[in-house]
This record gives C-alpha cells, structure tokens and sequence, in this order.
C-alpha cells in the first residue's frame, strides 16, 4: 500500500509532484528522423532520462535501464 492523500487537492499535489519524475523518452532520436508516435515512445523516469542523455557524449553502446 502507498501513499493515501485524505482530499482530492491532495490527490492532485501527490499526482503533479508525482508526474514530474517521469519522462517521454523517443527510441529513435527525433534529431534522427524519430517521430511523436507511442510505438518510438517510453516513459522513463526522470533521473535514469537525465543520466541516459549524458551519456550521449560518451563511446559506446548505451541503453535504458529497464525498457
């Protein structure tokens, strides 16, 4: 069991802070022809997005944790 906000404004604040940790991350870079479409999307979350992005700069094979 998690989190169990007693109002529905509370309901809303856990959901916003909540949503901010995730992220659409595209499979297929748009800068390389991906598209918006669901089947070139994954939601990520926000910390694992940030580290896979930094390691655009680094050699090598990379992938996302979990996907």
């Amino acid at each position: 069991m998690g989190y169990e906000p007693d109002s529905v404004r509370s309901w809303a604040e856990w959901f916003v802070a909540n949503a901010r940790t995730i992220n659409r991350h595209h499979l297929i870079y748009r800068r390389q022809g991906g598209t918006d479409d669901r089947s070139n999307l994954v939601l990520i979350h926000a910390a694992c997005h940030r580290q896979h992005h930094a390691a655009d700069h680094q050699p090598g094979p990379r992938r996302i944790p979990n996907a």
